[in-house]
């Protein structure tokens, strides 16, 4: 699976699992962080854990490996290398805004 694919399957849990406000920056050949980040916010720190154990679930079923899960009490990130899941609660997502740093490759 590419990351891009990736990202459209997290979409899609995100979206089933009722994630608020899904994007995909496509970062493939502009970035060596990743490929594509995925963006979600949800609406607690119970709801954001989940969310994130959600998507693990999915991309373990598929035999895709995390590199790493860091998480506070506002955010977690997943990353699988080629893509990086971030899931923040409101507040955060609006401070850190990584979609306005990426905004020209939103998907």
């Amino acid at each position: 699976m590419t990351g891009y694919e990736k990202s459209k399957m997290i979409e899609n849990v995100l979206n089933d699992k009722k994630a608020i406000d899904v994007k995909i920056v496509d970062l493939a050949g502009i970035s060596i962080i990743a490929d594509c980040f995925v963006i979600a916010t949800g609406m607690n720190r119970k709801h954001i854990a989940t969310l994130a154990d959600y998507c693990e679930e999915a991309l373990e079923e598929k035999g895709v490996k995390k590199i790493r899960r860091e998480k506070s009490n506002d955010w977690v990130l997943l990353d699988y290398g080629d893509l990086i899941i971030h899931i923040f609660d409101q507040e955060s997502r609006s401070k850190y805004s990584l979609e306005d740093l990426w905004s020209g490759n939103l998907k």
